[in-house]
């Protein structure tokens, strides 16, 4: 009686520690949508220096724990079948296209499209899903996907919640990566031309990392033995798949150093170069200056006897006068697109 009581509780207590985490994950972007729509947006940053979790980061949020909550259950209707294949599809979908927009620069960000410009934060663009907050919606809607599937493919269902839970801890581990960042006082990527995770998205990240681990966990004993999977395995497999996940990793990092040591470079060369065409059009724009006003005195004392040649003369002079209040005005015009202070400064250049 002592043991079937002992039995029962090991099953009974990780499921809800699981649906309490699960409605933690839900609560986060729900108070972070209120935050949104209030114009109160340290409910979504839970600080006013911290970047605001993004809508659409919250309505995945939403949807991926409206799933896992529907897999918590007994048994899985149909219905709610088809719901979690969506929901989930739907956000891999997104957080791929995502991540692909933002590291190619290809037309193809769901944000620009679904949500308007919703300001900035010292020059990062609030309202809009970062990178790797789309790479990790990627491996939890993956997640999600292999985990149902498990469920069904009965004979491969080891394989299933092995990568189910290769990518849930994936999911755990960056969103753990991130928020000691901010504990630290060093968030990563601010102070450059990518957009950050929100704290309230990698706290969010986490709960929804064990979620998913409990989850695959509850579905069958076996999970709970390390490297069951792997220990069945030739030795000659496990290397081939301890290399592929290695690799991957090596990749993924190394994509990220290039593009950030790209971003530096291309921050240098601006801080370099934009001083160099300022001082250049100012040059152009005083050159001009001065022929005008050359060519103004000459219109003035033009002192020909003939008259044909004075008109010519006239003539000459105004068509240069043209030509050059055009230079100017083209000058002007670039100055403003390029120069970093005021407006103002520009604005006063071109009154004067």
């Amino acid at each position: 009686m002592n043991t079937i009581t002992k039995t029962d509780t090991n099953v009974v207590s990780p499921r809800l520690i699981a649906i309490t985490l699960i409605a933690g994950s839900m609560i986060i972007p729900t108070i972070g949508l209120f935050g949104w729509l209030s114009n109160a947006l340290l409910f979504a940053s839970f600080g006013e220096q911290n970047i605001p979790m993004a809508p659409s980061t919250a309505i995945c949020f939403l949807l991926l724990g409206s799933s896992l909550l529907m897999m918590f259950r007994p048994t899985i209707a149909k219905f709610r079948v088809i719901f979690i294949t969506v929901a989930g599809s739907i956000v891999t979908l997104y957080g791929l296209l995502t991540f692909v927009g933002l590291n190619t620069e290809l037309p193809i960000l769901p944000d620009n499209l679904f949500f308007p410009t919703m300001g900035t934060l010292d020059g990062i663009p609030m309202g809009r899903m970062a990178s790797s907050t789309g790479i990790l919606f990627v491996f939890s809607g993956i997640s999600i996907l292999f985990s149902l599937a498990a469920l069904y493919r009965v004979k491969q269902s080891g394989l299933w919640r092995f990568w189910a839970g290769l990518t849930g801890g994936t999911v755990l581990l960056v969103g753990f990566l991130f928020f000691i960042a901010y504990l630290i006082n060093s968030p990563l990527f601010y102070g450059t031309e990518a957009i950050p995770m929100a704290l309230t998205t990698s706290i969010t990240f986490i709960i929804l990392g064990v979620s998913l681990l409990i989850m695959l966990n509850s579905q069958t004993s076996s999970f709970t033995k390390p490297l069951t999977l792997l220990k069945n395995l030739k030795i000659g497999t496990q290397l081939k798949i301890g290399f592929a996940i290695l690799l991957f990793f090596v990749i993924i990092l190394g994509t990220i150093s290039y593009q950030q040591s790209h971003k530096i470079q291309q921050q240098i060369e601006d801080m370099y170069n934009h001083p160099l065409q300022v001082r250049r059009n100012i040059g152009e724009l005083t050159s001009s200056i001065y022929a005008i006003r050359v060519n103004m005195k000459n219109l003035v004392l033009t002192e020909l006897t003939d008259v044909a040649d004075k008109e010519t003369e006239e003539l000459a002079d105004m068509i240069s006068l043209d030509l050059l209040d055009k230079e100017v005005v083209n000058t002007i015009e670039i100055l403003r697109n390029i120069y970093l202070g005021p407006v103002n400064d520009i604005d006063v250049l071109e009154y004067e």
